[in-house]
């Protein structure tokens, strides 16, 4: 009876964070490393969805904590390396802050779900990842990462690559014309913004790719220091295609020639 009911728990568990993306449905698991400890368990497990893409999913519950993080694996080996190395780093920080952490008055636990969107087109794969955690007696916090890959040579690309810069300068005019035309962000653009977010890195923006647009992912404090979200932006091929590093344009757009 323990058995079954330990059985029970895990699919349940499952079914609870398989990804909300290629893993949803009819997933079949090729390689399962499960470990037991009395009621608390972890394992990691390796999915293949309906249209043979696959997730690599990392699931822990604890008296502390529940944790659920996906990740796709691409065959690009540079960067299925980022995306491992990505999600290892979410898992530590949020287990270290959880192992310092003291019971919640409630009895609450800490939540870690991490999962992604998937893009591509014929020159590259585009991935977002998005880590959602809540500590208790704390507001839930979200955060975005991103990997670009390109097929032709395996490379990943920053959006410094992108745009042949590593602050944010060639972007600075779209993307404050963008947050001006908001009103619910330009109560916290300050005097300095403009200076501030033509030198802010490009890394610090996570970046997607699909069909004819780029989309930005500032997470709370990268670009506006008082405003508590993230700032989401995106942008068109054609606001962008003049502003792109010599090659880069075809890489990020399937029709090949700039225009």
């Amino acid at each position: 009876m323990k058995t079954f009911r330990r059985t029970l728990a895990i699919l349940l568990v499952l079914c609870l964070f398989v990804p909300l993306s290629s893993c949803l449905g009819k997933a079949e698991e090729e390689d399962l490393d499960k470990v037991y400890k009395a009621d608390l368990y972890s394992f990691v497990s390796t999915h293949k969805g309906d249209d043979h893409s696959v997730c690599k999913s990392s699931l822990d519950n604890t008296e502390k904590y529940t944790l659920g993080v996906h990740i796709p694996v691409t065959g690009i080996e540079e960067a299925d390396f980022f995306l491992s190395s990505m999600a290892d780093a979410a898992e530590k920080e949020f287990r270290s802050a959880m192992s310092a952490s003291s019971p919640a008055a409630d009895g609450s636990k800490g939540v870690l779900f991490g999962d992604y969107s998937y893009a591509k087109n014929s020159q590259h794969v585009s991935i977002l990842m998005t880590f959602r955690s809540r500590f208790p007696d704390k507001d839930p916090v979200t955060e975005y990462h991103s990997v670009f890959a390109t097929f032709a040579d395996g490379k990943v690309l920053s959006l410094g690559d992108l745009f042949g810069s590593p602050y944010l300068s060639p972007l600075a005019d779209l993307l404050s014309a963008k947050l001006e035309a908001d009103p619910l962000l330009t109560p916290y653009l300050g005097k300095d913004y403009y200076s501030r977010l033509s030198l802010t890195d490009a890394s610090a923006a996570a970046f997607q790719v699909k069909g004819n647009e780029v989309t930005l992912y500032f997470n709370a404090g990268t670009i506006l220091p008082e405003y508590s979200s993230p700032v989401i932006l995106t942008l068109e091929k054609a606001e962008i295609a003049p502003l792109l590093a010599d090659g880069m344009y075809q890489k990020l757009f399937d029709d090949g020639a700039q225009g």
